[in-house]
């Protein structure tokens, strides 16, 4: 898969739309939504991925002081590609969530 996802590279435009995706919405500050979440008492999972540098870590705790409610399971040693690589550890904390 990681392979697969890494061929994508060559196709036209990818570039480009993984750039604004991180100018765009991985730079977007969701507090408003956050908190929204944590009023209407909805289960939050969060599945953080200790070397990812796309989404580091150390929003954990930014997350947490937007909902006091949100579970968290750390992943050590996985990046970003997390769902790839560490499918096994996304299944257990979907299970236990």
């Amino acid at each position: 898969m990681a392979a697969a996802q890494a061929a994508e590279l060559d196709t036209r435009g990818f570039v480009p739309a993984v750039l604004a995706s991180w100018r765009g919405m991985l730079s977007e500050q969701l507090e408003t939504e956050h908190k929204a979440i944590a009023r209407g008492r909805l289960p939050v999972l969060a599945i953080w991925a200790t070397a990812d540098k796309a989404i580091p870590i150390a929003n954990m705790g930014r997350l947490t002081a937007w909902n006091r409610n949100v579970h968290h399971v750390q992943v050590t040693g996985a990046s970003h590609w997390l769902p790839l690589t560490h499918p096994r550890e996304i299944e257990r904390a979907l299970r236990s969530g």
